[in-house]
């Protein structure tokens, strides 16, 4: 795979500008250019998921930091954005879906993997079956390496290795990299002030594995 000199924009920072400075509504004016930049209304999609009330964030967290249960919302999504945290915190995302025409399982999202199980985003990998050894770069369409550091969240998979979202991209996966790969502001606007996301701490044992479980069922 050839090395990419520059990536040309910057989707995290530009994400994060969704969000006033003061946390406390939208920015119309970049609302109006995300509804642009990406196609097929999967901006729309993606936001109308951050405001179904159906976005469900499970962090695993010892039983320091909660009380009986009681925790801080706003504290938690700045430990997600906490560098020397962050990385490390346990996170689970599941969207239930509402769709009626489908089975009604939830979806599993893990954004820092470029992963979900929804229909839409293993569409998007179908031409990867096509893929022979005879193909030069068949990865390239797919993935793209930065010589170095771009300073971008969004779509990042490992250091300076990114998936090209014009190929692999869902509403799912694009709502949880607004709420995740941009800013604290942005995770607490959604779930502390506007409350559509559910951001829950989990300090049982017993019940992250039942998390777990239901995933799997």
């Amino acid at each position: 795979m050839e090395l990419c000199q520059e990536r040309f924009l910057n989707y995290s920072s530009l994400l994060s500008s969704l969000v006033n400075e003061d946390g406390t509504g939208l920015n119309d004016t970049t609302v109006a250019f995300l509804h642009q930049l990406f196609p097929n209304d999967m901006f729309v999609k993606a936001f109308s998921l951050l405001e179904t009330h159906n976005i469900f964030l499970y962090v695993w967290s010892s039983s320091e930091g909660s009380n009986n249960g009681i925790y801080d919302v706003s504290a938690l999504a700045e430990t997600l954005y906490d560098d020397n945290l962050g990385s490390t915190t346990l996170l689970r995302m599941i969207v239930q879906s509402i769709d009626q025409e489908f089975s009604k399982e939830p979806i599993y999202v893990d954004v820092s993997a470029w992963f979900c199980s929804c229909s839409e985003y293993s569409e998007c990998l179908q031409d990867l079956t096509s893929i022979t050894i005879a193909d030069e770069d068949p990865l390239d369409k797919y993935f793209e390496i930065y010589s170095h550091s771009t300073g971008d969240c969004f779509s990042r998979i490992r250091e300076n290795m990114y998936v090209n979202t014009s190929k692999i991209l869902c509403q799912h996966l694009l709502a949880g990299a607004i709420l995740l790969q941009t800013s604290a502001k942005v995770l607490k606007y959604f779930t502390a002030v506007k409350q559509t996301v559910s951001l829950i701490c989990i300090s049982n044992k017993d019940d992250w594995l039942k998390l777990h479980l239901n995933i799997v069922e």
